[in-house]
């Protein structure tokens, strides 16, 4: 299973995806966008996907 999570702050946005079959996890960080928050959040799931190669139908 893959699990992602995300932390919106002020200045950055944090994600971290965790494999829970490998206890691997990864980090992706990107500037904010207070005027609309769900774009840094769209983005940084995008990038972090694509990163390491994770098709979006198997997060939860």
């Amino acid at each position: 299973m893959k699990v992602i999570g995300v932390q919106v702050g002020g200045t950055f946005t944090d994600l971290v995806l965790l494999r829970s079959e490998t206890c691997e996890q990864y980090v992706h960080r990107l500037p904010s966008t207070p005027e609309s928050q769900d774009r840094a959040v769209t983005k940084g799931l995008t990038g972090i996907l694509e990163a390491h190669q994770i098709n979006s139908s198997v997060i939860f």
